[in-house]
């Protein structure tokens, strides 16, 4: 998927223009559409503005002559740009769709089973952590690809199903009794081991 970098005010309202206008204008009508339009800058802060958006590949520059520059949006990108994000929607929609399937099946569970699952993924999830961070310091190379895994282990997807239990002890005070004594009964059998 294309990067897609930050832009500042100035340089999102040039790309707008260009974009609303829809066809490649000559930097001096630029300059005078955009102010016009209420965008008052100078022409070298423009031109700052435009080399930045050229190298973002958001705008295309066209040397026609000796003087004679033009921009225009670079539509190829958005187009792009707009089909993946389509893409990532329907993914979201889909893990959406996932997890609240997920949410039932957690709910309907008993409560030994919710516990249990609870508990195996904190535990995975702990162990995994640990072996990323020490892939991550004692391997130089890796180190960017281990910081994205370690920030991806500690998102809040992975707690899902604790927020869910959470959530029902503050509902059911039966159930968060029932909870606490089995948490109290396995954290004296770890440390009894």
């Amino acid at each position: 998927m294309p990067k897609f970098p930050r832009l500042d005010d100035y340089c999102t309202k040039i790309l707008a223009s260009l974009i609303i206008l829809g066809k490649k204008k000559r930097f001096n009508d630029l300059h005078d559409f955009l102010g016009e339009n209420g965008i008052e800058l100078t022409k070298p802060t423009l031109s700052q503005h435009l080399k930045h958006l050229t190298q973002a590949k958001l705008v295309i520059r066209k040397v026609e002559d000796v003087q004679q520059v033009s921009y225009e949006a670079n539509h190829k990108r958005f187009r792009t740009l707009g089909e993946n994000m389509k893409a990532a929607s329907e993914r979201r929609f889909k893990f959406q769709r996932f997890m609240a399937d997920e949410e039932q099946a957690f709910k309907s569970a008993s409560l030994d089973d919710q516990l249990e699952y609870v508990f195996e993924t904190m535990i995975l999830r702990n162990l995994r952590q640990l072996k990323t961070k020490i892939e991550f310091e004692s391997n130089p190379v890796k180190k960017w690809e281990k910081s994205m895994e370690l920030a991806f282990l500690t998102s809040p997807l992975f707690m899902q199903y604790e927020k869910w239990l959470i959530l029902k002890c503050k509902e059911d005070k039966e159930y968060r009794e029932k909870i606490l004594q089995e948490i109290e009964v396995l954290i004296k059998k770890t440390e009894a081991s």
